[in-house]
């Protein structure tokens, strides 16, 4: 019931925001193949395209952490002739309940990040989402680009999301949508509108109706055409006795009458494990077989392997076509996943991605550095920064505005123990700023408050 409604809270606000080789990114690549299960929290991530028996380098995530294992810096890098060069970078920055209070993204500029847009969160009594206002850099200030608003039921299901766009001083709607529920939990519809200038224009409608178990039976879409509401597409699953999904069968209109298109069954083995989907596609009205693909586990029921197949009319045999490999850490996590073309009777490689999960900077029993703190905090004209090293090393601390921009910049030797340092804020602007203490691959963060 809840993962149901998640799952399409979750695709639907996807769809707001915006296969083969270089078509596809690192995080598209994860979504269409099921990998963001597989992942665990990482410090980096490399995509490679293949050719041939060929990997080369196409971009690369690299996640920094704070004490508390929150994400708190992402840099996206793309290959460059023989380095990987900075495109762009994410500050994330978090209310004291651990929840998204901003995050700013930042761009390369002759080699210097710059502060690009900022999205900043504002949550009501019970922390749930209310408003995500999206701004754009404007030389030192910020200019109010989006806004989308949130409300909820009583149950503290999303009911409405209206989008607003900033235009001549003010905001103005551009679209919404109306989420409705079955037994205030269970999804039922989501209606899309768009704003005329004075009132809300249906678009297209989503529905979703369940079985006496709660699972989805059958979900339609919809558009708004000449005063109604007409069907464009039906999805219809069915289940086995044991609750499971055993097939999918999807309708589009055809001169005004609903035809099947698609079709997708599911197998599974004595373990629960899907070991097999096969995919038909329709031909003059007739359902076909088109592909499958065949699934594989370890003993700790993770995949490790696909196998995947076309259908040849000619032959009426399956040929391969596709498969990818899978390896895991010992945790249970991804660290590897290599997809490969079957062409010219030989395995070709196509995409691969690997992650590194050595979280060594932010693990309390590894790290040099720790009990980072600043009092007095808000503080006027000056404050003393401190830290506390496991052993000397050199380090490094840098203070940045909210935009990300550098205003101050110390690199030290440092002893053994508690170290301190009295920042002189004097010459900066009343604000709020970012203290970042780092030390080889370690970084801690701290919010300065400046007041005069």
């Amino acid at each position: 019931m809840r993962k149901s409604f998640t799952f399409i809270c979750i695709f639907f606000l996807f769809s707001f925001w915006t296969l083969e080789l270089f078509s596809q990114n690192d995080a598209e690549l994860e979504r269409r193949e099921n990998l963001l299960g597989l992942i665990g929290k990482y410090k980096t991530s490399h995509y490679f395209g293949g050719s041939g028996n060929q990997w080369n380098g196409v971009s690369k995530r690299i996640y920094n952490y704070d004490i508390k294992l929150r994400p708190v810096e992402f840099i996206k890098q793309e290959w460059s002739s023989d380095h990987w060069k900075d495109i762009s970078k994410n500050v994330n920055n978090y209310f004291e309940n651990d929840s998204l209070s901003s995050v700013v993204e930042m761009e390369t500029q002759f080699d210097n990040w710059k502060a690009a847009n900022r999205d900043t969160f504002t949550y009501n009594q019970n922390w749930l989402l209310i408003e995500d206002l999206k701004q754009q850099a404007l030389g030192i200030n910020w200019q109010n680009f989006q806004k989308t608003l949130y409300t909820y039921n009583d149950s503290n299901r999303i009911t409405e999301m209206t989008v607003q766009l900033w235009q001549e001083n003010t905001w103005v709607n551009f679209n919404r949508n109306l989420f409705e529920y079955e037994n205030m939990i269970n999804i039922k519809s989501i209606i899309t509108q768009i704003w005329d200038t004075t009132d809300w224009l249906n678009q297209n409608r989503n529905n979703w109706s369940y079985d006496t178990t709660e699972r989805i039976s059958v979900n339609t879409n919809e558009n708004w055409e000449n005063n109604e509401w007409i069907i464009t597409r039906r999805g219809t699953d069915k289940y086995d006795e044991n609750q499971r999904l055993i097939e999918q069968l999807n309708e589009f209109r055809i001169d005004s009458v609903l035809s099947p298109r698609f079709k997708t069954e599911y197998q599974y083995d004595e373990n629960n494990h899907l070991v097999q989907i096969t995919n038909y596609r329709a031909e003059d009205s007739t359902l076909k077989l088109n592909s499958k693909t065949n699934y594989t586990y370890n003993n700790n029921d993770k995949i490790i392997e696909y196998m995947g197949y076309n259908w040849d009319d000619t032959t009426s045999e399956w040929e391969e076509s596709r498969k990818a490999e899978y390896q895991y850490s010992g945790d249970g996590f991804l660290t590897e996943f290599k997809r490969l073309n079957w062409m010219n009777n030989d395995w070709a490689n196509n995409q691969l991605l690997n992650y590194n999960y050595d979280l060594t900077a932010v693990n309390d029993d590894k790290l040099n550095i720790g009990n980072s703190k600043v009092s007095p905090n808000p503080f006027n004209i000056s404050t003393i920064i401190s830290y506390e090293m496991k052993k000397a090393g050199e380090v490094t601390i840098q203070i940045t505005d909210i935009k990300g921009n550098s205003v101050f910049k110390l690199t030290e030797s440092k002893d053994k123990g508690v170290n301190e340092y009295i920042f002189d804020g004097g010459l900066l602007t009343p604000g709020i700023y970012i203290c970042n203490i780092k030390t080889g691959n370690e970084l801690m963060s701290n919010k300065l408050i400046l007041i005069k």
